[in-house]
Protein backbone atom coordinates (compact mmCIF):
# COMPACT_ATOMS: atom_id res chain seq x y z
CA UNK A 1 0.00 0.00 0.00
CA UNK A 2 2.92 2.48 0.81
CA UNK A 3 4.66 1.38 -2.32
CA UNK A 4 1.43 2.25 -4.53
CA UNK A 5 0.44 5.66 -2.35
CA UNK A 6 4.20 6.60 -3.24
CA UNK A 7 3.69 5.79 -7.04
CA UNK A 8 0.59 7.88 -6.71
CA UNK A 9 2.11 10.44 -5.18
CA UNK A 10 5.09 11.21 -8.18
CA UNK A 11 2.83 10.84 -10.70
CA UNK A 12 1.27 13.59 -9.18
CA UNK A 13 4.26 15.60 -9.05
CA UNK A 14 4.93 15.02 -12.72
CA UNK A 15 2.15 16.44 -13.74
CA UNK A 16 2.20 18.94 -11.80
CA UNK A 17 5.31 19.66 -13.13
CA UNK A 18 4.72 19.33 -16.65
CA UNK A 19 1.59 21.86 -15.81
CA UNK A 20 4.18 24.45 -14.16
CA UNK A 21 6.52 23.87 -17.44
CA UNK A 22 3.51 24.64 -19.83
CA UNK A 23 2.46 27.80 -18.11
CA UNK A 24 5.84 28.86 -17.74
CA UNK A 25 6.44 28.49 -21.85
CA UNK A 26 2.95 30.38 -22.00
CA UNK A 27 4.27 32.86 -19.92
CA UNK A 28 7.33 33.64 -22.10
CA UNK A 29 5.43 33.66 -25.17
CA UNK A 30 2.85 36.15 -23.80
CA UNK A 31 6.04 38.31 -23.24
CA UNK A 32 7.50 38.41 -26.60
CA UNK A 33 3.85 38.86 -28.09
CA UNK A 34 3.82 42.35 -25.60
CA UNK A 35 7.60 42.77 -26.60
CA UNK A 36 6.14 42.50 -30.19
CA UNK A 37 3.54 45.34 -29.22
CA UNK A 38 6.01 47.64 -27.60
CA UNK A 39 4.45 46.56 -24.27
CA UNK A 40 7.86 46.15 -22.60
CA UNK A 41 6.53 46.33 -18.80
CA UNK A 42 3.79 44.06 -19.58
CA UNK A 43 6.32 41.53 -21.53
CA UNK A 44 8.73 41.96 -18.42
CA UNK A 45 5.84 40.86 -16.01
CA UNK A 46 5.25 38.23 -18.30
CA UNK A 47 8.76 36.97 -18.12
CA UNK A 48 8.91 37.43 -14.48
CA UNK A 49 6.38 34.60 -14.56
CA UNK A 50 7.99 32.79 -16.57
CA UNK A 51 11.39 32.45 -14.70
CA UNK A 52 9.46 32.08 -11.51
CA UNK A 53 7.50 28.81 -13.32
CA UNK A 54 10.89 27.82 -14.37
CA UNK A 55 14.54 29.22 -12.66
CA UNK A 56 16.08 27.82 -15.43
CA UNK A 57 14.71 29.47 -18.69
CA UNK A 58 17.83 31.31 -20.45
CA UNK A 59 15.59 32.43 -23.21
CA UNK A 60 13.39 33.99 -20.50
CA UNK A 61 16.36 36.20 -18.82
CA UNK A 62 17.66 37.01 -22.53
CA UNK A 63 13.95 38.61 -23.67
CA UNK A 64 13.77 40.20 -20.23
CA UNK A 65 16.94 41.54 -20.90
CA UNK A 66 16.33 42.74 -24.45
CA UNK A 67 13.28 44.44 -22.62
CA UNK A 68 14.64 46.53 -19.58
CA UNK A 69 17.19 47.75 -23.00
CA UNK A 70 14.08 49.03 -24.51
CA UNK A 71 13.39 50.78 -21.62
CA UNK A 72 16.78 51.90 -21.27
CA UNK A 73 17.43 49.76 -17.99
CA UNK A 74 20.77 49.02 -18.78
CA UNK A 75 22.47 47.43 -15.31
CA UNK A 76 19.48 45.17 -15.48
CA UNK A 77 19.21 44.26 -18.96
CA UNK A 78 22.81 43.54 -18.30
CA UNK A 79 21.96 41.15 -15.09
CA UNK A 80 19.52 39.16 -17.66
CA UNK A 81 22.03 38.31 -20.06
CA UNK A 82 24.71 37.55 -17.66
CA UNK A 83 22.04 34.61 -16.20
CA UNK A 84 21.20 33.43 -19.28
CA UNK A 85 24.88 32.94 -20.23
CA UNK A 86 25.21 31.33 -17.22
CA UNK A 87 22.75 29.05 -17.86
CA UNK A 88 23.34 28.84 -21.42
CA UNK A 89 27.23 29.23 -22.08
CA UNK A 90 26.83 29.03 -25.45
CA UNK A 91 24.17 31.54 -25.62
CA UNK A 92 26.33 33.97 -28.79
CA UNK A 93 23.05 36.53 -28.98
CA UNK A 94 23.36 36.60 -25.14
CA UNK A 95 26.96 37.89 -25.69
CA UNK A 96 26.51 39.81 -28.29
CA UNK A 97 23.80 42.37 -26.66
CA UNK A 98 25.57 42.21 -23.76
CA UNK A 99 28.85 43.65 -25.80
CA UNK A 100 26.57 46.33 -27.16
CA UNK A 101 25.52 47.77 -24.09
CA UNK A 102 29.34 47.78 -22.84
CA UNK A 103 30.12 49.32 -26.10
CA UNK A 104 27.60 52.15 -25.45
CA UNK A 105 28.35 52.60 -21.69
CA UNK A 106 31.56 53.57 -22.61
CA UNK A 107 33.45 49.83 -22.27
CA UNK A 108 34.76 48.99 -25.28
CA UNK A 109 37.39 46.55 -24.17
CA UNK A 110 34.50 44.44 -22.48
CA UNK A 111 32.17 45.29 -25.95
CA UNK A 112 34.74 44.14 -27.41
CA UNK A 113 35.42 40.93 -25.55
CA UNK A 114 31.94 39.85 -25.90
CA UNK A 115 31.76 40.73 -29.22
CA UNK A 116 34.71 37.87 -30.31
CA UNK A 117 32.54 35.55 -27.79
CA UNK A 118 29.45 35.94 -29.90
CA UNK A 119 31.66 35.40 -33.12
CA UNK A 120 33.25 32.42 -31.43
CA UNK A 121 29.77 31.13 -31.30
CA UNK A 122 28.74 31.70 -35.12
CA UNK A 123 27.65 35.31 -34.66
CA UNK A 124 30.13 37.50 -36.06
CA UNK A 125 28.40 40.91 -37.31
CA UNK A 126 29.01 42.83 -34.29
CA UNK A 127 32.45 42.02 -34.17
CA UNK A 128 32.84 43.31 -37.99
CA UNK A 129 30.78 46.36 -37.79
CA UNK A 130 33.46 47.26 -34.44
CA UNK A 131 36.27 45.92 -36.52
CA UNK A 132 35.06 48.30 -39.27
CA UNK A 133 34.97 51.29 -37.05
CA UNK A 134 38.12 50.80 -35.81
CA UNK A 135 37.49 49.44 -32.50
CA UNK A 136 37.85 45.70 -31.92
CA UNK A 137 41.44 44.72 -33.47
Amino acid sequence: MLVLSLLVSCSNLNKAAKLKSNEAIDSYNSGIANSKLLQYHRAIQDYNKAIRLKPDFANAYYNRGSAYYKLGLMQRSIQDYNEAIRLKPDYADAYNNRGIIYFLQGNKEQGCRDARKACDLGLCKLLERFKSKGYCR
